[in-house]
């Protein structure tokens, strides 16, 4: 019975092997910590920003910073790796990164940060309701008119303000 169901190998949770993998992975080299140190005041810069509560902006950087990291010093058999893999690898990355300046740069903000990311207790406040504030912003940057349309998850149109 158990042949004539397909089973996709991307489906199925990662190995204790596998992990280990990634674990020797993404040790730092010197080299790479290098090349996080010229990088060192920009992270602080996004760490300590105030502009918003969910901080959006810190987590765009620190996904640009594992983009350019996987660019740089991709593992060889990245093409190879299926998407669960690939993700723990990302996820792994970016906690080594945050935890490395953390440690450069003294105090626990960044891994305060990764720890309500990862366990996030209450969702941050919204006035859309379900929607999350970075809908609400995005008509602020378009000049020709205050209120626009939000392209919702289902296909519809669903406007950001009930007048």
């Amino acid at each position: 019975m158990d042949e004539l169901q397909p089973s996709s190998r991307s489906e199925k949770e990662l190995t204790a092997g596998e992990m280990k993998m990634i674990d020797r992975l993404t040790i730092l080299t010197t080299k790479q910590k290098r090349w996080l140190d010229l990088r060192a005041k920009l992270y602080a810069l996004y760490r300590d920003s105030r502009v918003d509560s969910t901080h959006l902006r810190f987590w765009r950087f620190i996904h640009c910073l594992s983009l350019l990291w996987l660019y740089r010093w991709k593992p060889s058999m990245w093409d190879v790796w299926r998407k669960r893999l690939k993700g723990h690898w990302k996820k792994k990355i970016q906690e080594r990164i945050i935890r490395y300046y953390d440690w450069k740069l003294g105090g626990l903000a960044g891994c305060r940060k990764l720890q309500r990311n990862w366990n996030p207790t209450t969702p941050p406040p919204s006035p859309a309701g379900k929607w999350p504030e970075t809908s609400l912003s995005f008509p602020a940057i378009v000049a020709d008119s205050p209120v626009k349309l939000f392209f919702g998850r289902n296909g519809r149109f669903q406007p950001l303000f009930d007048d």
